[in-house]
């Protein structure tokens, strides 16, 4: 397909956050109450957050904290619910660096990062070095990868990656749908959005405003009220 080609995709999406910025998101996002890893409690520590990256880095080392690539990914996915993409980024060099491995946790959370930081390029092309390397991706890497594509209105890769995803062995969820349908409707492309609600109805998942929304609004954009009235009575 288009977007595996050699070379992957040229990076030209802007950043939409500063540097530091993004670090304190971090903090910000590492706060948000979810179970897990003793790094993340570390990180919403307001001396932690301010700290330049590789101090960081240091300071959790030290600690027993950054050890394994599972604490990488840990911290990889911190940073990227915090939209800290280009932090992300370095902490998966790093880890790479050290010699670590990466499986399809390490390879999401990297891909969700860029997807947080609105980077469909670089999702793609990870998700391209996970087949390289024979990681199989997984419902979250190809969603993930998905909605970079939506918030790039890259409505025609969005809908690539949903065809790969079919050919795999991963079955799609209603968050795969809903960021392919919206990348429809970002690009105006109704019938493709009707395509993808008819398959979540024949695969049996349930429909949520969202989805049901972004299907209307790729009808409306492309001047099909008739559609859109339709799917606004069902």
């Amino acid at each position: 397909s288009s977007w595996a080609r050699a070379g992957g995709w040229p990076v030209g999406v802007a950043d939409p956050m500063s540097r530091s910025a993004a670090t304190t998101t971090v903090a910000a996002a590492a706060a948000a109450p979810r179970r897990g890893h003793p790094l993340v409690a570390r990180l919403q520590e307001p001396d932690v957050a301010r700290l330049p990256q590789q101090a960081r880095w240091s300071l959790l080392e030290r600690e027993g904290l950054l050890c394994s690539g599972k604490d990488y990914t840990a911290l990889i996915a911190a940073e990227g619910r915090g939209r800290a993409w280009r932090d992300a980024l370095a902490s998966w060099e790093a880890m790479r660096a050290r010699g670590f491995e990466p499986n399809v946790r390490m390879f999401s959370a990297l891909i969700s990062a860029f997807a947080a930081g609105s980077q469909p390029s670089r999702a793609l092309e990870s998700l391209q070095e996970m087949r390289l390397q024979c990681v199989e991706p997984n419902v979250v890497s190809f969603s993930a990868a998905m909605t970079a594509c939506e918030r790039g209105h890259w409505w025609q890769q969005a809908l690539e990656v949903l065809t790969l995803m079919r050919s795999s062995a991963c079955e799609p969820s209603v968050v795969t749908f809903s960021a392919a349908i919206s990348a429809c409707a970002k690009g105006a492309r109704w019938i493709a959005a009707c395509d993808a609600l008819d398959e979540m109805v024949r695969r049996r998942l349930e429909l949520n405003t969202i989805t049901c929304n972004a299907a209307i609004s790729a009808c409306e954009k492309g001047e099909q009220w008739r559609a859109a009235f339709a799917l606004m009575d069902e």
